[in-house]
């Protein structure tokens, strides 16, 4: 006897309890009403061969419900741009890092990031007084975190002095504008 508001069938509860221990999605309509349907079809068909419960319930676990559900075409280009730009803000919001010396300033605005999540130029602490043009030898590395609301000027190449190195490094300067 099917019930007239729900329009399930007395074996309809026991296909949803199964569905619901295997971990079917139940906030899926379609896919659900797909999946009712193939699993009512199976149960009449052992049913009707003779099979007792049991057998019922456990060839009910073997329907495949993988081609039963419909993808969204909208999703899918959906979820891919999400997470580029989930993944670009990640990127973006990369820590900052200062090479520190005996003469530092402490609250130096000048600080450097890498093209990843690691120092620019790691302990290398000679390779990073030639690349950034420090007038003196650094001897430790500090990670600065910048509020997401603090201004920072950036990238630039350091080649304003080339007595103190090389330079070819990328600085930055927290402000509105480079100092002159």
């Amino acid at each position: 006897m099917t019930d007239k508001k729900t329009n399930q069938g007395p074996r309809d509860h026991l296909i949803l309890a199964l569905m619901a221990a295997e971990g079917t999605p139940m906030e899926q309509p379609d896919l659900l009403y797909s999946l009712i349907t193939a699993k009512r079809k199976a149960m009449q068909q052992q049913a009707q061969a003779g099979n007792g419960q049991d057998q019922i319930a456990n060839e009910l676990k073997q329907i495949d419900t993988a081609g039963l559900e419909t993808p969204n075409p909208f999703l899918d280009p959906v979820n891919y741009i999400g997470g580029f730009g989930i993944g670009i803000l990640k990127w973006a919001n990369r820590p900052y890092w200062r090479y520190i010396g005996p003469y530092s300033n402490p609250s130096s605005p000048w600080i450097t990031r890498g093209l990843g999540w690691k120092p620019p130029y790691g302990s290398n602490l000679e390779k990073a007084k030639d690349a950034l043009q420090l007038p003196f030898e650094p001897n430790a590395l500090i990670r600065v975190d910048v509020p997401w609301y603090k201004l920072v000027r950036g990238p630039r190449t350091v080649n304003l002095h080339p007595e103190w190195g090389r330079g070819g490094g990328s600085e930055y300067y927290r402000g509105l504008r480079w100092p002159e």
